[in-house]
């Protein structure tokens, strides 16, 4: 894809060239482009086939005076050094409530292990947290809750761990794991410890180890009160506001106010520093965590039988109660809302974990309910068309699905990119990539419907073929990337590798923009672990879909 100022006159020539052992650059290939029929934003588009290039090795492509960065041809592009830097570095680095180390160096030491005391109530917090008038259970404001201090990912740049963020990393990193099959190992984990070490392995796949890490998370709340938390953020902005080792955030010690301001005894302090939990139950939540539970049930039986029983028990205690009462809802920050569509995603994975038929029957029964959502719900309900059999709720399924897929036909044609251009205010790579995660599925159990060039197209975008620029949005992938990013470094003008930026944001009308020497603008440069976790999907999904399985140990 080459992008064109309007004013760049007719399309010219480009020129494929090898770069051979001794340095120099060889032709391979010359020929017109062929113009994108339309100008998208402010820029003309035309594309350079050369398709037909299959010998391994390193190219350039040039266009008149200029020439892109070197890049790789071959068919193992995305197996090696594209997803594994997000889940052997990135991901732990956003552990929290553990120490994190690279061999000398301390991405951050053991965080936050005075997690937590219950918000106060009718609190309008920043981040969009809120807690309503009335506290739902026995804890006082400010009181302490227990359990709170196990599991979760900081999520993005800053700290907090929103339980629907953590709920759909879990659930993203099973399906990883169930698809692909992925068993490398390349970190410690020791949970008793609370510590990790980067690039030490310990004999138990890394991905399994960050599904525990995960479920403690979505467990803590029904330890402590028998339902999930909104989240749990920090109690001041200049706490919100830190930028460094996530270890000095608190003094991580539980506050005990008998205690004066600068008193410490016997891992309690005077110093009223522990995060905020925000305790309001949500039927909508409640269902998407009981999704991801159900899924980790079934990948921790493989380590932890006992917590992979704790979590299916869990996630059946909580269908049941939303199914016998009328839907209650939160204001809070990452709260996924529409309580009818996470009701049939969380059915979806209880039907695949325990093949029980009253799931079965929800599901036909909620029939009218996918049909109505089928963007959002036909990619799960087709990940259970076996166990559904061929009866009614298949054929109106499928039905569905088969006006979604002339629906989305014609968005992706509208665009030279081929994705879901649907600019808000932050760009658009997290949606694509879940999108190709959806795709995926869809792909598998109806490929005449659902191509696979959805998904190789997002996996472009992603890694550079995007408006406005040729960086990648995954740092240290690619073959130019963003390496200044928001995340907890951005202070250092630095990056955390592998970590995943929604990318090119749209200053309107027509202007797309990604400022990658910047690291101040979240709405560019942000990483975010629910990227992470569809990112390393997207890139397995690509590898699967070219070259068929293989045995990632």
């Amino acid at each position: 894809m080459i992008e064109l100022d309007r004013n760049a006159g007719p399309p010219g020539e480009a020129v494929l060239c090898r770069i051979e052992a001794g340095g120099g650059p060889a032709e391979v290939l010359r020929g017109p482009v062929v113009p994108w029929n339309g100008r998208f934003l402010r820029y003309d588009y035309a594309t350079f086939d050369f398709t037909g290039v299959r010998d391994p090795g390193m190219y350039v492509l040039k266009y008149g005076s200029r020439s892109g960065p070197p890049f790789r041809i071959g068919r193992d592009v995305y197996r090696r050094d594209v997803w594994q830097p997000t889940l052997e570095t990135y991901l732990p680095v956003q552990m929290c409530h553990v120490e994190v180390r690279d061999v000398d160096r301390i991405w951050h030491g053991a965080c936050h292990l005075d997690d937590a005391v219950q918000a106060p109530p009718s609190t309008v917090h920043f981040d969009s947290y809120e807690q309503g008038p009335v506290l739902p259970y026995a804890f006082p404001a400010r009181g302490r809750i227990p359990h709170l201090d196990r599991g979760g990912w900081h999520d993005a740049g800053d700290f907090d761990l929103a339980a629907g963020s953590q709920a759909f990393v879990t659930w993203m990193l099973v399906l990883i794991r169930e698809t692909f099959g992925l068993a490398t190992d390349q970190t410690t984990v020791r949970p008793d410890e609370r510590l990790v070490l980067l690039h030490r392995p310990d004999g138990i796949p890394d991905i399994l180890q960050q599904i525990r890490h995960g479920a403690e998370n979505l467990l803590s709340g029904y330890r402590a009160a028998g339902h999930s938390f909104g989240g749990i953020i920090e109690g001041s902005i200049i706490q919100y506001s830190l930028i460094g080792d996530t270890a000095s955030m608190t003094d991580n010690r539980i506050y005990d106010p008998s205690l004066g301001r600068t008193e410490a005894r016997e891992g309690r302090s005077g110093r009223p520093d522990d995060r905020w939990a925000f305790t309001d139950p949500d039927t909508s939540l409640e269902y998407q965590v009981a999704a991801a539970l159900a899924a980790a049930s079934r990948g921790l039986r493989e380590i932890d039988a006992g917590l992979a029983r704790e979590c299916l028990e869990t996630a059946l205690l909580a269908w049941d109660r939303e199914q016998g009462r009328t839907p209650v809802s939160a204001r809070a920050a990452y709260i996924p809302g529409r309580p009818e569509v996470q009701e049939i995603l969380a059915s979806v994975e209880l039907l695949l974990t325990t093949k029980e038929e009253r799931f079965r029957r929800r599901l036909e029964a909620l029939g009218p309910v996918i049909e109505a959502n089928i963007a959002e719900t036909g990619w799960a309900v087709a990940r259970a068309f076996p166990l559904l059999g061929e009866g009614p709720l298949r054929e109106r399924t499928a039905r569905a699905l088969e006006k979604y897929s002339a629906d989305t036909a014609r968005e992706l044609a509208a665009n030279p990119f081929g994705v879901l251009w649907r600019p808000r205010i932050w760009g658009v790579g997290w949606d694509l990539q879940e999108f190709a995660v959806q795709r995926y599925f869809l792909n598998q159990a109806l490929p005449k419907l659902f191509d696979r060039e959805g998904i190789f197209r997002v996996l472009h975008f992603i890694l550079g073929c995007h408006p406005g620029s040729n960086v990648s949005f995954v740092s240290g992938v690619g073959a130019k990337s963003l390496t200044i990013g928001y995340g907890m470094n951005r202070a250092d003008w630095s990056y955390i590798p592998g970590m995943n930026v929604s990318g090119t944001a749209l200053i309107r009308p027509d202007f797309p923009e990604l400022k990658d020497d910047f690291p101040f603008l979240w709405q560019q440069a942000e990483n975010v672990i629910g990227g992470a976790a569809t990112y390393i999907f997207t890139v397995l999904a690509a590898d699967r879909l070219l070259n068929g399985p293989e045995e990632n140990k």
